[in-house]
């Protein structure tokens, strides 16, 4: 009995892995997208619906900066009507009593959303900001342009 020397391929069919490959992509599309279908916010653990919440939002002070440098600051959602102020950063004097009458005016103020133009100085805007820092604010933003 002669044996015979059989050739060992090493060779992969291709064709097998890349469908091997789509079904398992497929799949775990299908999972991804029903774990998030599976999900459900749930706002009241037990009870009837709950009320809608009546509270007032929380007021914003808006500092738009503008030509030569002034500052006019507006208040959304205040509790207090109040008219609008205009300050110079060339004054700080003048900006820390209009800001600090602001702040005393409305107690619950902790928001201050800063408006810069293109053209502003980026170091005016940081002394904004540490000004309203000063005065306790805690929450403030730059709008971008």
């Amino acid at each position: 009995m002669a044996r015979r020397n059989k050739e060992l391929s090493a060779e992969v069919s291709l064709i097998a892995f890349i469908s091997l490959l789509s079904v398992l992509i497929c799949s775990l599309l299908l999972t991804a997208i029903w774990t998030r279908m599976g999900t459900m916010d749930i706002k009241q653990a037990m009870g009837g619906p709950g009320k809608v919440s009546e509270k007032k939002p929380d007021p914003v002070l808006w500092a738009y900066f503008g030509k030569n440098d002034t500052i006019r600051f507006k208040m959304e959602n205040s509790r207090v009507k109040m008219p609008q102020h205009q300050a110079s950063m060339a004054d700080m004097e003048t900006l820390r009593s209009v800001i600090g009458a602001l702040v005393a005016e409305e107690k619950s103020l902790s928001t201050v959303l800063i408006k810069p133009q293109n053209k502003t100085v980026y170091e005016k805007v940081i002394l904004l900001m540490d000004e309203f820092k000063g005065y306790g604010i805690k929450n403030l933003g730059i709008v971008p342009l």
